[in-house]
């Protein structure tokens, strides 16, 4: 052994095997670097590693980071830069954004977030993160729970879910008020009630087990976050976007309440029941593979007995419900309330809306809501300010044509593009889009009047991508906006908001999270109006 160890330590051994490493290194880190330049394309500087990426991106807002990208493209439609050392491009004009999202779907199906087979249901039957066969076997199915009439069943659960959120805030009168842990709780609260078909509880018991098994679902922890921002890390070790411990927690609540429908006959008209009946027709599969065993299936193939496998199929449904709409909602009330006590003349109008259609239709409704068109406004400015999903990635499904980067005059017409090859990612800036002047004028500026018909009417649709567009857009988007409408109305019709000593700004930004999320609390201070509806 000792012989051996000499002779590793030999120059002769030593020189050609870091050669060796060197050539290995240059190859898959440093090669790569060039991809974009031998193309021709305009490209963010790449460094070997990181890529295009800032130094420590981990603790970077991922907004941010591509914000900054489509800043220094200026002039160009799109340009090349480097996931670590994997070459990708962020796309600019807004014509090969719509193409890409809308007219060209079909080559650019697949979100570019591939989850292995054995990360955890929760994420792995997500509409999110499923492919095509999968994505296309379900989402139909997925999309008719968001429909018109399901929404309007499930008010009177939201409105009741209202009542105590309104209880809970006058219990803050005159004190600082955290305003993301209040969304976070009124959303848990609904989610609970409309989806698991039981109370929460959050709200009048911020540590409840309910809440806290959420948190471990939809919460983000150091290992999480980075696993998230290094996909090859979940190829190692999948169980690092899961909790099985919370997971079986929701089956279990699931199982209990369609045990308690089942033997006392209730028929509860919420979003359970709707997963229940889509579960019974066979509509909850993610793969034409998938098929009911045919001793609990009528003549017509519909399921009249549920096994554990389909009570388990409806709890990973239930689970993406709040998986994808408890940010989303949370974040747009805590952001627009925020922005409101900053901004005492745009919630003094809001409010004189609100008073004037509760006045009009006598309480909180679905009518009342519909007559709330300024709040609508303030709801999509803080969509545009502050993007649930600060940028869209796409994965191409085969080669895909781009035209040249640079806006040609008629001169350079004769300019050729690229083909993207199949696998391609394809990166939308969502935050840099939104905060571009060209579309939005003083964009820092908290303004509902950028959404006013007039103002928008000017604006190529393609400048607001808060919930995404075409085929991949959020399927929960009018549930999100409608949870976060009627949550707002109903304090604004009974408290003001302005800010406090333990507010900070400018907001921070948490760099654990792929999505939009304050670091550290939203406060504001909470006053009774002295006249209340």
């Amino acid at each position: 052994m000792g012989s051996q160890g000499e002779n590793l330590r030999r120059p002769e051994v030593i020189v050609p095997l870091l050669f060796i490493l060197v050539g290995v290194f240059w190859w898959l880190v440093v090669k790569p670097l060039s991809y974009w330049k031998k193309r021709g394309v305009p490209s963010i500087p790449a460094a070997p590693l990181t890529g295009s990426m800032p130094l420590l991106f981990w603790r970077k807002y991922i907004g941010d980071v591509f914000a900054s990208m489509y800043a220094k493209l200026e002039g160009k439609k799109y340009g090349g830069f480097h996931n670590l050392s994997k070459p990708s491009i962020l796309i600019r004009d807004l014509d090969i954004i719509k193409d890409i999202l809308e007219t060209n779907s079909n080559n650019f199906h697949d979100n570019d977030f591939e989850l292995p087979a054995t990360t955890g249901e929760e994420y792995g039957q997500n509409l999110s993160f499923l492919t095509d066969g999968s994505w296309n076997a379900l989402k139909p199915n997925l999309t008719e729970i968001y429909s018109a009439g399901n929404i309007k069943n499930a008010m009177p659960f939201i409105l009741e879910v209202c009542e105590t959120l309104e209880d809970c805030v006058s219990t803050k009168i005159e004190m600082a008020m955290e305003l993301k842990e209040m969304g976070e709780c009124y959303t848990t609260d609904v989610i609970s009630s409309i989806v698991f078909g039981t109370r929460g509880d959050s709200l009048l018991n911020p540590c409840g087990k309910f809440r806290r098994m959420g948190c471990k679902i939809a919460g983000m922890s150091a290992s999480r976050s980075l696993a998230m921002k290094i996909p090859l890390l979940l190829k190692i070790i999948p169980c690092l976007c899961s909790s099985r411990k919370a997971v079986d927690y929701f089956r279990s609540v699931v199982k209990e309440a369609v045990h308690i429908r089942e033997e006392e006959k209730v028929q509860r008209p919420d979003f359970l029941h709707v997963l229940l009946e889509l579960q019974k027709q066979g509509k909850l599969k993610v793969s034409e593979e998938q098929t009911s065993d045919p001793s609990k299936t009528d003549s017509e193939g519909n399921t009249t007995e549920l096994d554990n496998e389909a009570l388990n199929t409806i709890a990973t449904q239930a689970l993406t419900f709040f998986i994808n709409g408890y940010y989303a909602t949370s974040n747009l009330i805590s952001f627009s309330l925020f922005e409101l006590a900053y901004n005492g003349d745009i919630q003094s109008r809001a409010r004189a809306e609100v008073t004037k259609a509760l006045e009009h239709h006598g309480s909180m409704s679905q009518d009342a809501l519909s007559q709330l068109h300024y709040l609508d406004l303030i709801l999509k400015e803080t969509i545009r300010k502050y993007p649930p999903s600060p940028f869209l990635a796409r994965k191409a499904s085969k080669k895909y044509y781009l035209p040249s980067a640079e806006y040609e005059n008629e001169e350079e017409k004769s300019k050729e593009g690229i083909w993207l090859e199949e696998g391609s990612s394809v990166v939308v800036p969502v935050l840099g889009i939104h905060q571009d002047p060209k579309y939005y004028p003083n964009p820092e500026t908290y303004n509902p009047d950028n959404f006013s018909e007039k103002t928008a009417s000017q604006r190529n649709s393609y400048t607001f991508l808060g919930f995404g567009k075409g085929s991949r857009a959020c399927n929960s988007m009018q549930l999100s906006l409608l949870l976060a409408k009627v949550a707002i109305a109903s304090l604004l019709a009974k408290y003001d908001f302005s800010p406090c000593e333990k507010t900070s700004l400018p907001i921070t930004m948490d760099p654990s999270y792929l999505i939009t999320m304050a670091q550290g609390g939203l406060w504001v201070k909470v006053s009774s109006l002295k006249k209340k509806y």
